[in-house]
């Protein structure tokens, strides 16, 4: 199990602390942490913005299309907590 939580698919899947850029094994975010001065969540490295890579894990089991190959169904030890959701996108 990961200590942390996943911002895109919500689940405890990461074993590093947020910017360590370690891609979540069950939605492909890559866990950047970028959050700007102002408490923007822009896109960083990962391809789409939050909201809609957290769409897209709901819809289609990854934070985009392309990455549907690379993803799995979390285990049972990596519980769904929360995406989250206190942020603001340009």
């Amino acid at each position: 199990m990961g200590k942390y939580i996943c911002d895109c698919c919500g689940h405890k899947t990461l074993t590093d602390p947020k910017k360590s850029y370690e891609i979540c094994p069950v939605c492909s975010w890559q866990n950047d942490g970028y959050i700007d001065y102002e408490g923007y969540y822009d896109t960083g490295a990962n391809s789409t913005i939050l909201s809609v890579a957290q769409k897209n894990y709901k819809d289609i089991g990854a934070c985009d299309k392309r990455c549907l190959n690379y993803v799995r169904k979390p285990k049972d030890d990596e519980p769904y907590v929360g995406e989250l959701k206190e942020y603001r996108e340009r």
